[in-house]
């Protein structure tokens, strides 16, 4: 497993493992842009079968918001070429509003494979 960001107060941690990329715990960062750009950059360059984007914050800002439909879009492409794609929203049983963000983001790419997990 890779580690591509250690977690902070302010920024999730994201790992890579073979296909798989979790992104974990709050992102409210201030250039949201710079911080997302080398998963974007390994996402896009990443050629195998299988991608599966896992997504498990308790809070993001509006500006990370972008840049997660940014890689959404990415696994949209994995899946129109064939390739084995799909999302996973994690989100705190108690938080309603992450499950509703999650929602809105399968709104948006119905072709993309969502599983929405709610965690007690």
């Amino acid at each position: 497993m890779e580690i591509i960001s250690k977690k902070t107060s302010k920024s999730p941690e994201i790992t890579f493992d073979n296909g798989d990329i979790s992104i974990v715990g709050r992102s409210y960062i201030e250039d949201s842009v710079a911080f997302y750009k080398p998963l974007k950059q390994l996402m896009e360059a990443y050629d195998g079968h299988h991608l599966r984007l896992i997504v498990y914050l308790d809070f993001f800002n509006t500006s990370s918001s972008k840049c997660l439909l940014e890689l959404f879009r990415i696994v949209e492409r994995a899946c129109t070429d064939g390739r084995d794609a799909s999302i996973v929203w994690k989100y705190q049983a108690v938080n309603s509003d992450m499950c509703e963000a999650g929602e809105d983001y399968h709104d948006l790419l119905p072709d993309v494979p969502f599983e929405f997990v709610s965690v007690e």
